[in-house]
């Protein structure tokens, strides 16, 4: 299928320092295989101090051109954003090719599926002399390339390569870019991916050269590299809708965030740093987490969980009931398991009417079990008062029904088992593990 009328394709180069190679790639955008009054390349010059501005002003009147102060690549395709009037947008970094049919082939996907919003490619590695160092970024990179609706896998990992044509119908998705991204790439596939499907072209449709100075991270080391992603991960998992997505999903998407601060803190002795509004945001997540549990509503329970943990990456007890509400009901171990009640310690050891509740449930469902929360740093005397809690009532009868979680994170084994949240026989007066 093609367009009835050919859109207006807006190229987007952002350019800093890139003079050796900034011709080659605004000769390819020029040789595209698509009508020349619908193609428009914008190319912002990030306050270049080498002669990329002389390269620039041999295309003036081909091309739109702006220079920018220096703000890096985000920025930089931001203000180029600004400046496009396309109906389709694409990218091509100034020290990038790309083959004739790269825009024809994309916009043809577009016109063939206009459910999707958003169409990458497999690229070409070379050197930065040209010659090719592999023939598919996707196989250089072990990545295997996804389509449809993908932003459960991407919230664990970007595969989608600045490659990428979106409709520009989109961009109040995406406009502006994030700061706090690395590149535009995953910012605009995470932005698009939430409300459309994605598509994906599986030859190389752009050759992508590798060099100490890449404006998108290259001369960035790879601890340095995760630690940005990090801090894009906190963002992203506060700022994404993600209650489209299945609870094992957001909780993958949240284990990368911890992985990726814990490679931070072992290779450049970087902690993540918590605010005090951090803390008062990962409060507030909980609670949206409790009252969605009361609701059964199990995807908005985890994007509650983990915007909480983005905010504060130690909050165990958060990270835990995640964990728990992402185990599927089939999986192993789940059969046969006592149904738990879970409650906060301190709501235990202070309030009498939630435990002769608690107790009269406890002889109503001989099935039921306890589940007791901890909090980290809790005092010695807070398990006594537990334990005393229970025993006036005569839970601690039922002792192998009881099991106190104790420690910085709830053991995983336990709240597992402990709490499912679909069907979960929880008192409007007791306390889930995501208030903990």
């Amino acid at each position: 299928m093609h367009w009835p009328v050919a859109p207006r394709v807006s190229i987007i180069v952002p350019a800093f320092n890139a003079a050796p190679f900034l011709a080659a790639a605004l000769d390819s955008a020029l040789a595209q295989e698509w009508p020349a009054g619908d193609l428009e390349i914008v190319v912002v010059d990030d306050g270049s101090t080498d002669g990329t501005a002389a390269v620039i002003d041999t295309y003036r009147d081909r091309v739109v051109t702006v220079q920018r102060l220096n703000g890096g690549l985000c920025a930089a395709v931001g203000t180029g954003l600004e400046l496009a009037t396309g109906d389709l947008i694409t990218f091509l970094d100034a020290d990038d090719v790309l083959r004739p049919d790269k825009v024809r082939r994309q916009a043809e996907v577009l016109a063939d599926r206009p459910g999707t919003g958003l169409v990458y490619s497999d690229l070409e590695l070379m050197d930065a002399d040209g010659h090719r160092t592999a023939p598919s970024f996707f196989a250089a990179m072990g990545i295997t390339p996804l389509e449809g609706r993908v932003l459960g896998s991407l919230i664990q990992h970007n595969f989608i390569p600045a490659t990428l044509m979106v409709r520009a119908a989109l961009r109040g998705r995406f406009e502006p870019v994030q700061a706090a991204a690395p590149a535009q790439d995953w910012f605009i596939a995470l932005a698009v991916a939430g409300v459309t499907e994605v598509a994906v072209v599986r030859e190389p449709l752009h050759r992508y050269r590798r060099h100490a100075a890449n404006m998108n991270l290259g001369a960035v080391g790879r601890s340095r590299l995760t630690a940005r992603n990090a801090a894009f991960r906190r963002w992203f998992l506060q700022a994404l809708d993600l209650t489209s997505l299945e609870p094992a999903e957001i909780a993958a998407g949240t284990a990368v965030l911890l992985r990726d601060l814990e490679e931070v803190r072992l290779q450049l002795g970087e902690e993540a740093a918590v605010t005090g509004d951090e803390r008062i945001a990962a409060s507030g997540h909980r609670a949206l987490a409790a009252a969605a549990i009361a609701e059964g509503a199990d995807a908005a329970t985890a994007a509650a969980l983990a915007a909480a943990i983005a905010c504060d990456p130690r909050d165990g007890e958060s990270l835990a009931a995640l964990e728990a509400l992402a185990r599927r009901p089939d999986d192993p171990g789940d059969e046969g398991g006592p149904r738990p009640y879970v409650v906060r310690a301190d709501a235990l050891t202070t309030d009498h009417d939630l435990v002769r509740k608690l107790a009269a449930a406890m002889s109503a469902d001989a099935a039921a079990s306890i589940v007791v929360a901890l909090p980290r740093g809790f005092a010695v005397d807070l398990a006594d008062r537990v334990v005393a809690a229970l025993d006036g009532h005569r839970l601690t009868e039922r002792a192998v029904a009881i099991e106190l979680a104790v420690g910085e994170r709830l053991p995983v084994g336990v709240v597992r088992r402990a709490v499912r949240v679909a069907g979960l026989p929880l008192l409007p007066q007791l306390t889930a593990c995501p208030s903990l």
